[in-house]
């Protein structure tokens, strides 16, 4: 009623919706009082009203479904917005050529991993800028071929240099994070050079189901 009239005169129209509905249960009363009198018998109107019901919960049923089902296809589209998104951000640092300059630095023992200036000397400002673009990620990883990381955003101590196995080769994959809720798709680097993780957080799942 509120969306319909405003929130200023809800509470008038809602009085004349229920004086127009009790006008019309009254009315119905008698009308349908005075046809079966006529009839002779109320087993034929019975009969009627309950074939509506069943036909009007039927179409009530159809509608619910109906809406569940769009329900699910717009959360699943806000979902997949937000896994290209992570997908492009790890596709960009993946193609970018400071990845592949500091894979090398690493595979050559030229940077130590997860020093906060080795970082930005190696990637440079690009990396924190491009990162920062996208709000809906919470860390950002670059590995080498076995799993370790070489940079990260934010940084990480080195006893945790080994995120996890890596995955099979090629193409992007989304794994869970254990224990978190949130997820990483890993990209590889062109040529088998590495792995780039790129995370999304449980609450920016959440926010995205919820339409925020």
């Amino acid at each position: 009623v509120a969306s319909l009239a405003g929130q200023e005169a809800k509470v008038g129209w809602l009085a004349y919706l229920t004086f127009a509905g009790a006008l019309a249960a009254s009315f119905a009363g008698i009308g349908f009082g005075w046809l079966s009198d006529r009839m002779a018998s109320r087993l034929p109107l019975v009969i009627a009203g309950l074939l509506t019901l069943t036909e009007g919960a039927q179409r009530l049923r159809d509608e619910q479904e109906l809406r569940t089902r769009q329900t699910a296809t717009l959360l699943a589209g806000r979902v997949d917005q937000l896994m290209a998104s992570a997908e492009r951000l790890a596709g960009m640092i993946a193609a970018a050529p400071m990845a592949q300059v500091a894979l090398r630095l690493h595979l050559h023992h030229e940077v130590p991993p997860n020093e906060p200036l080795a970082q930005l000397d190696a990637l440079g400002g690009e990396w924190l800028v491009l990162v920062r673009s996208f709000p809906e990620v919470d860390q950002v990883r670059l590995l080498d071929p076995q799993g370790r990381v070489v940079q990260s955003h934010p940084p990480r101590a080195n006893s945790e240099t080994l995120l996890r196995p890596p995955p099979q080769r090629g193409g992007h994959h989304w794994l869970a994070r254990e224990g978190s809720g949130s997820v990483d798709i890993w990209t590889e680097v062109p040529g088998g050079a590495g792995w780039v993780s790129v995370g999304l957080s449980a609450s920016a799942v959440a926010r995205a189901l919820a339409g925020r």
